[in-house]
């Protein structure tokens, strides 16, 4: 089942950032594509990806994933 909400809730904070899913890839230093797999449901972040994520997009978990 796709986590629709976090789905939205990346792309939404990675847009309102001006950045590409590339550039976030980068500074996250996560893999190419994988910003693009979590944006359409089709894969899940680990927890490490997670921690990732919010250091590249300057957020919090919480608003990440939204707790």
């Amino acid at each position: 089942m796709k986590d629709l909400d976090f789905c939205k809730r990346l792309f939404s904070i990675r847009t309102a950032k001006g950045m590409t899913q590339s550039q976030l890839e980068k500074k996250a230093g996560l893999q190419s594509t994988l910003v693009s797999h979590y944006e359409v449901g089709e894969r899940k972040p680990g927890l490490d990806n997670i921690k990732a994520l919010c250091k590249g997009l300057s957020c919090t978990a919480s608003e990440l994933i939204g707790i």
